[in-house]
């Protein structure tokens, strides 16, 4: 599990930095909304 997590993180990085600048921040967003609650975090279920 602990393996599984870390090539969760590890590819998350990635995405993250080859991401563009504005689709980063919109995730960033989208999170940020969904920890208010304003959003439904529908994935985490």
């Amino acid at each position: 599990m602990d393996n599984f997590r870390k090539m969760l993180g590890i590819a998350l990085s990635i995405f993250i930095t080859e991401a563009s600048p504005s689709f980063y921040a919109n995730l960033k967003t989208f999170f940020s909304d969904s920890m208010e609650g304003r959003s439904p975090v529908f994935f985490l279920n």
